[in-house]
């Protein structure tokens, strides 16, 4: 009856059957993930394009879409919300916390990163990713490895950038201008 009477008085708002915000908080993208995500249930967590713009590994223009996933289906829908829902998704290996914010972890993000994206944006993230420290080359491999069966969306475009990262790479570059020009020098055969 409080939150019934909360509602009642604008206190707090109906974001959807089961979530509520306070009156005065300020509408944002972090906002609208927590309340997805909430409103998906138990097990639900931030994800794709949405979980590499909150890790910070997605270019900066990448728009701030609202994109889940959520271990089993959902009776409600909410509007302008991206609802994956993977069989192999484990809290305990793939989801991390950001900022309060269930969210799949840096590897899992960047093969879910190939679903939407091409294998060019995945290499970017993939570097982002290994200049903040937040994944390294190996790891990649191993989640590449524990993922991959045939189907499995994202692995395609996720070991492409790999390849490439390993066959131009020999050393660690301190920023991305080292990495797609290796890229370039290898497609025109520049020495």
């Amino acid at each position: 009856h409080a939150i019934e009477w909360s509602v009642r008085v604008g206190e707090l708002l109906r974001r959807s059957p089961a979530v509520y915000v306070v009156a005065g908080a300020p509408a944002t993208w972090r906002q609208a993930l927590m309340v997805a995500v909430l409103d998906a249930g138990s097990g639900a967590c931030v994800s794709h394009r949405a979980a590499a713009v909150l890790l910070g590994i997605a270019r900066r223009t990448m728009r701030e879409v609202v994109e889940i996933t959520s271990p089993r289906r959902r009776s409600m829908r909410l509007d302008g919300v991206v609802v994956h829902e993977p069989l192999d998704l484990r809290d305990d290996r793939d989801v991390i916390v950001v900022d309060g914010i269930p969210c799949t972890g840096p590897l899992r993000t960047l093969v879910d990163y190939g679903v939407s994206e091409s294998w060019l944006e995945v290499w970017d993230a993939i570097e982002r990713a290994i200049q903040a420290d937040l994944v390294t080359h190996r790891g990649c491999e191993w989640m590449l490895s524990r993922l991959s069966k045939q189907g499995r969306h994202g692995c395609g475009p996720f070991r492409r950038a790999l390849d490439e990262r390993a066959l131009k790479m020999r050393a660690p570059a301190k920023g991305l201008l080292e990495p797609r020009f290796a890229g370039l020098a290898a497609r025109y055969r520049l020495p």
